[in-house]
């Protein structure tokens, strides 16, 4: 309970100076999974019975949604190497690496927004890309644009230190983004029940917030091996589902 204390205050108050790496147990790291799955899990229960009013109410399975949204891009173990090395790793990188606002922390975190769009706005599956021309073209285009874009807002806004208010805006903008971009795994998005997607990625909004929290307190990576233990379980429950 003093951890999930530690994060409320955290995530209410967030500050980046001073920014400690602390030490990291093994036994502590594993507590702080096994919190976080436990608040997940009874934080669904309500929501569980709201999403199956509404899916009553107007004829849809949202979960059969979110399944076949994993089960069509993705086979065999494919699937697991997506879920719990690739996919934390780049959404660490997008969401959460540049908040340490070191320059070359950036710099990644744009090359790799940058590169993400291009390739879906090309309507290329992130995920089941090959080492292509495309590929290639794409990232080098991201490069290009994410140090272009760095330097410039360097000449508009050279502010050396950025002012705790903004870094709290940032911080929460970084948590709760995090959590709602999780409904594209919803797609085609329902709009008339659009206020129910929200809460179809609590778990994920919850996770954002644990992972802001490790990332400025752990460290860049412990956030990365969290979010892939994390995603390990529903990894696995997908795995299996194509048996």
């Amino acid at each position: 309970m003093n951890l999930l204390n530690e994060i409320w205050k955290f995530s209410i108050n967030p500050q980046l100076k001073p920014f400690n790496k602390t030490s990291v147990s093994f036994g502590g790291f594993f507590k702080t999974l096994l919190i976080f799955y436990g608040v997940a899990f009874v934080s669904a229960i309500p929501i569980i019975i709201i999403v199956k009013l509404i899916e009553k109410i107007n004829g849809i399975n949202l979960n059969e949604i979110r399944n076949n949204h994993f089960l069509n891009i993705n086979h065999g173990f494919y699937i697991i190497i997506v879920m719990v090395f690739l996919g934390p790793l780049i959404e660490e990188t997008i969401c959460r690496l540049w908040l340490s606002f070191k320059k070359p922390h950036i710099i990644i975190s744009l090359i790799t927004i940058i590169w993400i769009l291009t390739t879906k706005f090309q309507g290329i599956i992130i995920y089941n890309q090959v080492f292509d021309y495309h590929f290639f073209k794409n990232l080098f285009f991201a490069i290009f644009l994410g140090f272009v874009g760095f330097y410039i807002f360097q000449i508009i806004a050279p502010q050396k230190k950025i002012s705790p208010n903004y870094f709290k805006i940032l911080y929460w903008f970084s948590c709760t983004g995090f959590g709602l971009i999780h409904i594209l795994n919803f797609t085609p998005i329902k709009i008339n029940i659009i206020w129910v997607y929200p809460f179809l990625v609590l778990p994920q909004l919850i996770m954002g917030y644990f992972l802001g929290y490790l990332r400025l307190r752990k460290g860049f990576w412990v956030g990365v091996v969290f979010h892939g233990l994390a995603n390990l379980v529903p990894a696995l429950i997908y795995f299996f589902a194509q048996k």
